[in-house]
């Protein structure tokens, strides 16, 4: 089980992530990505393209990390996505590009447990998403313009 946590407002800068702290989630890789309104760390447990499927996937300025399974990326890579270059056969890489495609509607295709983070810098916006159900949790909090969140409350 993968795991993330995250900071992103005004002053976020001042913010300390503590590197340690989810590392049980995730101890194939460790990642980091922080642009000029946040910051999110990020660890990898790889069970789907362990080399090729390491996070956070990239592309056309939106920066996507995933904790969960997406049981029918497959199917909806073949139905939405046939005309896209890939660069691993991760679910991730699938859900990105569907984000690309659909916006936030394509979580209503997805199937499965997840919780998801994009980062897209066209919009400069801030996206949180997970499973209906809530299997994979986002807990949050907002606070003096900022937003903390992580995949676990210690987070």
């Amino acid at each position: 089980m993968c795991g993330f946590s995250g900071v992103f407002g005004f002053g976020f800068q001042k913010i300390r992530l503590n590197k340690k702290i989810l590392s049980h989630r995730g101890p194939d890789k460790f990642s980091s990505f922080q642009n000029q309104f946040g910051k999110i760390h990020f660890w990898r447990l790889s069970i789907v393209d362990e080399n090729r499927g390491n996070q956070p996937f990239k592309k056309n300025n939106v920066v996507l990390f995933f904790n969960g399974e997406i049981y029918n990326y497959k199917y909806l890579k073949y139905l939405y996505l046939q005309n896209d270059n890939f660069k691993s056969f991760s679910d991730t890489e699938v859900i990105l590009n569907l984000y690309l495609k659909f916006g936030t509607k394509c979580f209503d295709l997805l199937e499965g447990m997840f919780s998801i983070v994009i980062i897209d810098e066209r919009l400069n916006k801030l996206i949180l998403a997970r499973d209906v159900t809530g299997v994979k949790p986002i807990y949050y909090s907002i606070k003096n313009k900022m937003i903390n969140f992580s995949s676990e409350i210690k987070g």
